[in-house]
């Protein structure tokens, strides 16, 4: 049999994320929406890669690499707020973290 990983886009978006349709009979819907806080990206293959992630604090994102901390927002969307075909940040992304806001 022959593994091999995907990378198929997910649209899920940055802001306002509503899991209501997600959980079940007797949870409170009236939950507030969660916001995008970190990413963790994969690089590579199924028998091997590298990791890299994205925090958010605030209006402010970092990317991790190594021991390389730096400003930069990941790219996740277009204008048109698809995930672009050939943007890495878009199709490496292997968890989102969400933060239920206040």
């Amino acid at each position: 049999a022959v593994v091999s990983t995907q990378s198929t886009g997910v649209h899920l978006p940055a802001e306002d994320l509503d899991l209501a349709c997600m959980v079940g009979n007797g949870v409170d819907l009236t939950v507030q929406p969660y916001t995008l806080c970190g990413i963790i990206h994969h690089h590579g293959g199924y028998g091997g890669g590298h990791y890299t992630a994205h925090t958010r604090d605030g209006d402010h994102w970092r990317h991790y690499n190594d021991e390389t901390v730096s400003p930069r927002e990941p790219h996740l969307m277009s204008p048109t707020g698809t995930p672009p075909e050939s943007d890495s940040d878009a199709r490496s992304a292997y968890v989102l973290l969400y933060r239920r806001e206040p």
